[in-house]
């Protein structure tokens, strides 16, 4: 009906992974929007175990992957 929906749905949206903190261990996975980008979903590990830092770390990047691919897919 709208020109314009068909225009939206058609447009290929941008994603990122943006990592942060002291240790590296926040991950926003963020979109890009006309105004800039904006925090979808935000991954934090827990850094206060330094025996499963590493560990939790790897998994919240883990996660932040997989969740990019998804949206990277529709």
């Amino acid at each position: 009906l709208f020109p314009y929906t068909t225009l939206f749905r058609s447009t290929m949206r941008k994603y990122r992974i943006s990592i942060y903190g002291l240790f590296g261990h926040i991950f926003d996975v963020e979109m890009k929007m006309w105004y800039g980008w904006i925090v979808i979903k935000r991954f934090k590990a827990d850094v206060s175990d330094v025996n499963r830092m590493i560990d939790n770390i790897i998994y919240c990047n883990m996660l932040a992957e997989e969740l990019l691919e998804k949206l990277k897919e529709d």
